[in-house]
């Protein structure tokens, strides 16, 4: 999947980075991003309580859901 993201924002010349994190924990140690693709499932936290705390740390952030 993040193959995928990676070549359509390069085809679009959106400007940015991309970054995958293993877990939760991880991903809320870093600076808040504009856009967040998140699994429902991800290893220490569900994906939609997840945004949620995402959506407090940012509120103007975009979060797309994806699953298996």
């Amino acid at each position: 999947m993040v193959t995928i993201i990676k070549d359509y924002f390069f085809k679009h010349n959106v400007i940015g980075s991309i970054n995958y994190f293993n877990n939760a924990k991880d991903l809320l140690k870093q600076p808040t991003y504009d856009v967040y693709f998140l699994g429902i499932l991800i290893k220490d936290m569900n994906g939609i309580e997840l945004g949620k705390i995402l959506k407090q740390k940012n509120e103007k952030c975009e979060i797309i859901y994806i699953t298996d």
